[in-house]
């Protein structure tokens, strides 16, 4: 699973007589913006010469998929921490979300945010997270089964159960 930190968009455009394409492609990497700056260059850069040669099946501009139908992009959203493999991102709507490649944590998506309302996307973000803390999200009630658990889930597991207050007294929000 890439959950990249940094992000960097380019444009390429090509113009000859009277034909112009133009094209936008994101890149990233956990390097550097540098680095990701050049992936997105090699990206438009490649994304033009298949245009231009007469590939009709290419999109001019890449859009913002969430998760499956991103077509090899990785997801893009704001990491707020990592644990091995698995990574917590902030959604577009400001909901945190587990990130992993070997555990199946599933949650159904209804809200976007236009872009000109993340001033008051994050001023919400800011007083939830100042009042969520004394509240869990979730609560484990039992486990059925073996009981027995796997090495590679073990971790995400603890992980889930301290960010969710799942195995706490805090009262459910």
């Amino acid at each position: 699973m890439i959950v990249p930190v940094h992000w960097a968009e380019a444009r390429a455009q090509r113009r000859e007589a009277s034909r112009q394409v133009t094209v936008r492609r994101f890149g990233w990497s956990d390097e550097s913006h540098a680095e990701a700056q050049a992936h997105a260059e090699t990206r438009a850069a490649d994304a033009l010469e298949r245009i231009w040669s007469g590939d009709k099946n290419v999109l001019r501009r890449e859009p913002k998929i969430a998760y499956n139908g991103a077509h090899g992009v990785p997801i893009r959203e704001e990491i707020i921490a990592r644990q091995g493999d698995a990574v917590v991102t902030r959604n577009g709507y400001g909901a945190h979300c587990l990130n992993t490649p070997g555990v199946l944590f599933a949650d159904i998506d209804f809200a976007s945010k236009p872009p000109e309302r993340m001033g008051v996307r994050n001023a919400w973000i800011e007083q939830y997270e100042a009042r969520a803390g004394g509240y869990a999200a979730c609560r484990f009630i039992e486990s059925i089964g073996s009981g027995a658990i796997d090495a590679n889930v073990r971790p995400v597991l603890e992980w889930h159960d301290a960010m969710s207050g799942a195995r706490t007294q805090k009262p459910l929000a």
